[in-house]
């Protein structure tokens, strides 16, 4: 699955998530789908792919709304 942000492929301006099928499960597209249209938080290592910004997702619980990861931060 790439989930791209800020721009459309193949503008080399976007930042696209990628989550692969082995860390994918039932609830993942669900997931993804209450995301849209929401400032996001991703967590994963970026890296350049055909020079644009990738982040591969290992579990789809390292994708937040911004509001999700402010409560996170302040429970800490």
């Amino acid at each position: 699955m790439f989930i791209n942000i800020g721009a459309d492929y193949p503008d080399t301006s976007r930042l696209t998530v990628v989550i692969w099928g082995e860390n994918r499960d039932d609830t993942t597209e669900d997931i993804v789908d209450s995301l849209l249209g929401k400032e996001v938080v991703a967590f994963g290592s970026p890296y350049e792919y055909n020079g644009a910004a990738q982040i591969e997702i290992m579990d789809p619980s390292e994708l937040l709304t911004y509001e999700e990861f402010q409560e996170l931060r302040a429970n800490q």
